[in-house]
């Protein structure tokens, strides 16, 4: 669990699998350096909101608007930012033909 104080500084960057730090926040979204500096994250339907103030190469630098704890799995928007998100992730392509491979009829997306 990540315990976020109002006004802090928290880097973000990105992972497919959640790494509990305190000091960074990691999210699955594989093009971080593309959500431009002002735009407001909401995380766990707004318990949590940060705003992104600079960007350095795949890591984002992002400032604690409201406090709280976060666990894992909590869904992050963006409220005025649209992420270009791909339809298949290298992990969906990877499992696909790994489902392939091992003759499974039937896969769900």
């Amino acid at each position: 669990m990540i315990k976020l104080k109002k006004g802090q500084t928290i880097t973000i960057g990105y992972s497919e699998y959640f790494q509990d730090e305190e000091d960074q926040l990691l999210i699955d979204y594989p093009n971080p350096h593309r959500i431009p500096v002002g735009t407001i994250m909401s995380i766990d339907n707004d318990k949590v909101k940060i705003e992104i103030t600079d960007h350095q190469e795949q890591i984002l630098i992002g400032k604690v608007i409201t406090r709280n704890a976060l666990s894992i799995n909590k869904v992050v928007d963006f409220e005025n930012h649209i992420p270009k998100l791909p339809f298949l992730t290298e992990k969906d392509k990877q499992q696909i033909i790994w489902g392939i491979e091992n003759k499974i009829n039937l896969i769900a997306l």
